[in-house]
């Protein structure tokens, strides 16, 4: 999964799952970012490398487990496939917007 992919899901469940977070949420791949900015009436999402409440880290290939629900997220932490840095009350939030 591409970062353009990756970019088009984020903006196909934001429309739906405004409020959820209630702040700033950046996702670090392979080949780029994906900034969503959940503080305003209606999400923003976009590449840009703003400062962000969260950081999370994670490869397309893993993302993309992630959202098909075949990655183990407590395992993934433990082994550094996915590092999260800042606000971890916003990180335990996440899955509010998968489902």
């Amino acid at each position: 999964m591409k970062l353009d992919e990756i970019t088009l899901f984020f903006n196909k469940i934001s429309s739906k799952k405004n409020k959820k977070l209630d702040s700033k949420l950046k996702f670090e791949f392979d080949d780029g970012v994906v900034f969503v900015d959940d503080t305003k009436d209606k999400i923003e999402i976009n590449n840009l490398d703003l400062k962000s409440d969260c950081s999370i880290k994670i490869s397309n290939s893993n993302f993309e487990k992630l959202i098909k629900k075949e990655l183990n997220i407590s395992m993934a932490l433990i082994s550094g496939d996915i590092i999260i840095e800042g606000d971890m009350n916003i990180a335990l939030k996440i899955s509010d917007l998968f489902e």
